[in-house]
């Protein structure tokens, strides 16, 4: 990626950004990948203390192509796509620290609407909400929730829908105890995305000094709008714990989640090493 950045934009405190970029992305444990091309012009402002608001003007090629075994998949899913992106967002927050936060709210929401130029593929409207709230009722202490929520508003007349636009959920992002993507998976154990996403949790998190702490956390999520037959779209929860070390840049730790209401023939739970808090 490749940009340029005016902190003072028409002199109004508007941040503005011009970047063209180039990626190949294929994520943990998927059976396609995507490449993109493209450019981006985004503009944002703060407002009071805590509220930024901004949008985002993307033009985008964008291909998606097989990365493992994949069946009965029709061909035109793999064309490459033109794509016009306009997104507004907006962002609130009163953390008090990033790398270690204890007491504060976050909450983000943006609407990106997609126009395929030369197709039919990606005509949609993606919602997108996180919120996160902290607070320290004790000393050595602190309780942190995270809610997140997502829908895609379908405005083609194609019954095919790109798989690297639809969302998944599973891993230590957000339901641990699930491999990375894979809270839904289909027959052929591959991960299995929806149009809709619904996640939350809730952490303690438990000072124990010489800069160690123990979490014990509850996760829950489900995806709506998967279009597979077979894949029950349940919530499904788990729990955990596990220990992280605080560096002067952010904890690292490893973490085990444990599945309440696995599917016949699922694994009990996983292990997972992270940098940085989850939420």
């Amino acid at each position: 990626m490749m940009g340029i950045k005016d902190f003072d934009f028409l002199s109004q405190y508007i941040t503005a950004r011009f970047s063209v970029y180039a990626s190949r992305e294929e994520l943990k444990n998927q059976n396609f990948g995507s490449r993109k091309y493209g450019s981006e012009l985004s503009f944002e402002k703060d407002f009071f203390r805590y509220l930024k608001l901004g949008a985002s003007f993307n033009l985008e090629s964008r291909e998606q192509y097989q990365a493992g075994a994949v069946q009965g998949v029709d061909s035109e899913i793999y064309n490459t796509r033109e794509i016009a992106m306009v997104s507004p967002f907006l962002t609130w927050s009163t953390v008090d620290s990033f790398i270690k936060p204890t007491r504060g709210f976050y909450f983000n929401a943006s609407a990106t609407y997609n126009k395929d130029i030369l197709g039919n593929l990606d005509n949609f409207i993606k919602y997108r909400t996180k919120a996160k709230y902290y607070f320290q009722p004790l000393p050595g202490l602190v309780l942190a929730f995270q809610g997140m929520y997502g829908f895609i508003q379908d405005l083609g007349n194609d019954a095919l829908f790109p798989d690297d636009q639809l969302f998944f959920l599973g891993g230590i992002s957000d339901v641990r105890g699930f491999g990375e993507n894979e809270l839904f998976i289909d027959s052929l154990g591959d991960p299995v995305g929806g149009k809709t996403q619904i996640a939350g949790s809730i952490e303690a998190r438990i000072d124990l000094g010489l800069n160690f702490e123990v979490p014990v956390f509850l996760d829950a999520g489900s995806l709506k709008d998967t279009g597979i037959k077979g894949v029950n779209e349940k919530f499904k929860f788990t729990v955990g714990t596990g220990i992280r070390y605080m560096t002067p840049i952010g904890p690292i730790g490893f973490l085990y989640g444990y599945k309440l209401n696995p599917d016949n023939g699922e694994d009990s739970g996983r292990f997972h090493f992270s940098i940085g808090y989850t939420f």
